[in-house]
């Protein structure tokens, strides 16, 4: 068995109902990691399918995956609780239906310190065959490998959140861009790396499918964004 040093990175994954990718999603990590160094935390937003006892039977097999759990209080609230649970001073988060990729740990933790916080990775986009894209998602497939705000292709080290920089759990969407709006006016430096970190699934079922919910809270990000510059006047 592996001596557990405490880790150099975390890696957190919120799940709601995510039977269907969430295995893959786990593997990925697995692939990368031998868990020396790296723990895997799961976080459990009230599921009601199978995917708690999917998470369950990894946390059982591998000492370095945690399983934590709440009621369903959205992916805001669920990544705050990795947040907490997480021991290593750096971290990063997957969603439940994407896979990582190996750039994140040779480009991203190598390279993200107190003094370059957050680096973000790009992201590679697969999309189910047939599935009839609306148009802000179908701008996305077409870029190959396109630079995002998107959490799940970023590398964040603890002292971000340690300023108060936690998940607004008061957005039920758009809470990625949320949050890198609040960092951007706090200032928090960050880098933009050309390589990928993720691999996102685009199935129908996704949280950002919807344009019209997405384009509300979207909206509602910017302008209290808005609100804090004109504040600073």
């Amino acid at each position: 068995m592996l001596t557990r040093n405490k880790p150099e990175l975390s890696i957190i994954i919120p799940f709601y109902n995510a039977e269907e990718f969430l295995s893959r999603s786990i593997d990925s990590v697995i692939e990368h990691s031998n868990f020396a160094d790296v723990e895997l935390i799961l976080v459990n937003d009230g599921s009601t399918d199978e995917s708690p006892s999917i998470a369950r039977k990894y946390s059982e097999e591998f000492e370095g995956i945690t399983l934590v759990g709440q009621e369903n209080c959205g992916i805001a609230a669920a990544r705050n609780v990795g947040v907490e649970t997480a021991q290593a001073q750096v971290l990063t988060f997957l969603d439940s239906d994407d896979d990582i990729l190996s750039a994140r740990f040779t480009h991203g933790l190598a390279r993200t310190s107190r003094e370059n916080p957050v680096v973000m990775g790009t992201m590679r986009i697969w999309a189910r065959p047939g599935l009839d894209l609306p148009r802000h998602l179908k701008r996305s497939t077409e870029i190959p490998e396109a630079e995002n705000f998107y959490i799940a292709s970023a590398v964040i080290h603890r002292s971000v959140f340690d300023q108060g920089l936690m998940f607004n759990t008061l957005f039920d969407r758009a809470v990625d861009i949320e949050w890198w709006l609040r960092a951007q006016d706090a200032g928090v430096p960050m880098e933009q790396r050309v390589e990928a970190f993720t691999y996102r699934r685009i199935h129908g079922a996704n949280v950002t499918f919807d344009a019209a919910v997405c384009s509300h809270w979207y909206r509602r990000a910017f302008l209290e964004h808005t609100q804090r510059l004109q504040g600073k006047r």
